[in-house]
């Protein structure tokens, strides 16, 4: 039989440590420094320690393990029952705890060094020294749950959000502390601006596919108000020294005080070519004047009723138009652009635009509401667009200011010009690419076919007949209404404004009517009956044969033409 010293307590000399042994367990009221300290079923189920424990070897415990200094284990720290441990624990091993471990203050694990979890260590969570992960590598996912709310925020917990999700409720997203983008019961909500891709943006105000602006009003095509704003329509000539309508249609110039001319520009390159562009309105000084009643512009008149019926809610200062075009001066400088509202007398708008010497410049600005606004519903005069290359001190003035209504008064239409257009030698003002809308936003200029817009065109301006060379065309069937008069009757391809005034040119022996096996020239014709879709001539003063019919036919005289005007 084994020798066996039984005793209750073991108390150090010092007094610095007490062992104490009972029934029930081993307890350590000191310092314990042990090379291997293990307690099985039948002997010791319980450890606790209130001091210090080391052990340099195994330290193992079936049953209660409790530490409430600290604990330095050598080698394996194995715990089948409950561990807890109030201080430090250092295992220099392994620990392997089979039921429930409490720490009362921290776990520290250094850098790289991980917290494993799964039978194939599927889950890990450590530190590498400047990054901190979360690494799933099991089959299955990663689930976050929480009763309520899963926030994350920054590290100060500043409440400076990044993305809080709330049980049954919305996933909000979060940038700079602003939440920028949020889940609802009917969709998402987003704050700012919604990129998709570098392109196309989304914002409660405006929308963007590739760099195009779709408009923010009014309908999604056919918007622009203005007609042959590109210039591609000029049934009348190319080039002209006359004011008024003399080239581009719907488009007429004034030079006064000073000379120039009005053309049709064609051009090759540029950045409006590159859009689509092949003509632009050139206006060029042929005589320059110092005169300061001088003046040179554009414009274009707009029917009443295409402005009231546009969508545009005119009399809501929040409500705007929006113009664009591109402009090219041979001379740099700052000019300006007008908006006149003719159905409430001398009511304008101005805006300026400022250019550098031979560049194009795409110009872009809305025209707002005004409470003042009228625009009859018929076919009159209701909104004209006025581009303006020079006007003189006597028409320009201080007390005028841009970028809202005004009345005219004193004659001022524009603050004064710095630059002197009108004086300077064969300077040319080029425009092209005017566009007009409904919205505050400019969308793209909407190409149409010269058909299209030389329909639009024939509304105010429809050339019948016209000799280019050594041609002869046919103007309208005739018939002798009695010995000496024959009428004709034309046909309009679309219904006039109004009802037109002929215009022919008055050119000996321009015109010519064949009836009766003959034929008989003339100079000019008149009007017996007018309508908007079609005009009745005259011709008398022939040698005719009552009710034979016949047909009446231009001559190849260079300048004979037959046109109806019905312009604004």
């Amino acid at each position: 039989m084994a020798s066996e010293i039984r005793v209750n307590k073991i108390n150090s000399r010092t007094g610095v440590g007490t062992i104490t042994l009972s029934p029930t367990g081993v307890d350590f009221t000191g310092i314990a420094t042990v090379a291997t300290l293990k307690a099985t079923t039948g002997i010791v189920t319980t450890f606790s320690a209130t001091g210090n424990a080391t052990v340099g070897g195994t330290l193992g415990v079936t049953g209660t393990s409790t530490l409430s200094g600290n604990a330095t284990v050598g080698g394996t720290l194995g715990v089948t029952g409950t561990s807890t441990l109030s201080g430090n624990a250092t295992v220099g091993g392994t620990l392997n705890v089979t039921g429930e471990t409490t720490f009362a203050t921290h776990i520290n694990l250094g850098d790289s060094d991980k917290l494993k979890f799964g039978a194939g260590d599927d889950l890990e969570i450590y530190h590498d020294g400047s990054n901190s992960y979360v690494n799933d590598a099991g089959t299955g996912g990663l689930f976050i749950r929480a009763a309520n709310q899963i926030g994350f925020r920054d590290a100060a917990n500043s409440f400076a959000n990044f993305a809080n999700f709330v049980s049954g409720g919305a996933i909000d997203l979060y940038y700079n502390g602003s939440k920028k983008f949020e889940t609802t019961a009917s969709g998402v909500n987003v704050t700012g601006v919604f990129n998709v891709g570098s392109a196309t943006s989304i914002t409660s105000s405006s929308l963007k596919v590739n760099d195009v602006q779709y408009p923010d009003s009014g309908p999604l095509s056919n918007r622009n108000l203005i007609i042959n704003g590109d210039f591609q329509v000029a049934q009348r000539a190319t080039s002209a020294t006359s004011n008024s309508y003399a080239t581009v249609d719907r488009w007429k110039s004034t030079f006064s005080q000073t000379a120039g001319t009005q053309s049709q520009l064609a051009f090759t390159s540029g950045d409006p070519y590159d859009e689509g562009f092949r003509y632009a309105y050139r206006l060029q000084v042929t005589s320059t004047s110092n005169n300061t009643s001088a003046y040179v512009q554009m414009q274009s008149h707009l029917e009443a009723q295409e402005i009231a019926r546009s969508g545009w809610k005119y009399k809501d200062s929040n409500r705007s138009l929006s113009c664009s075009f591109w402009v090219r001066s041979s001379l740099a400088g700052t000019y300006n652009v007008q908006y006149r509202a003719d159905d409430v007398g001398s009511f304008f708008f101005n805006r300026a635009f400022t250019v550098a010497a031979d560049t194009w410049t795409k110009v872009t600005h809305t025209i707002p509401g005004h409470a003042s606004l009228v625009f009859d519903n018929n076919a009159n005069s209701g909104l004209v667009i006025v581009i303006v290359a020079h006007y003189g001190t006597q028409h320009t003035g201080g007390s005028v200011s841009n970028n809202t209504w005004f009345s005219l008064s004193g004659g001022s239409y524009f603050p004064d010009y710095a630059q002197n257009w009108g004086n300077t030698a064969n300077a040319t003002f080029d425009v092209t690419g005017v566009q007009l809308e409904v919205g505050s936003k400019a969308t793209p200029f909407e190409h149409r076919s010269y058909a299209d817009m030389l329909a639009k065109c024939q509304r105010y301006y429809y050339l019948h007949v016209f000799v280019e060379g050594s041609s002869t065309k046919s103007i309208a069937n005739a018939a002798a209404y009695h010995s000496s008069t024959a009428f004709g009757v034309d046909h309009f391809p679309v219904t006039m404004r109004t009802v037109p005034t002929l215009e022919v040119a008055d050119v000996s022996n321009a015109y010519r009517i064949f009836i009766n096996a003959s034929s008989q020239n003339f100079n000019s014709f008149s009007t017996q009956e007018a309508g908007e879709n079609a005009f009745t001539i005259e011709r008398g003063s022939l040698s005719l044969t009552t009710g034979h019919a016949g047909w009446f036919r231009m001559n190849d005289e260079p300048g004979a033409r037959m046109a109806f005007a019905a312009e604004l």
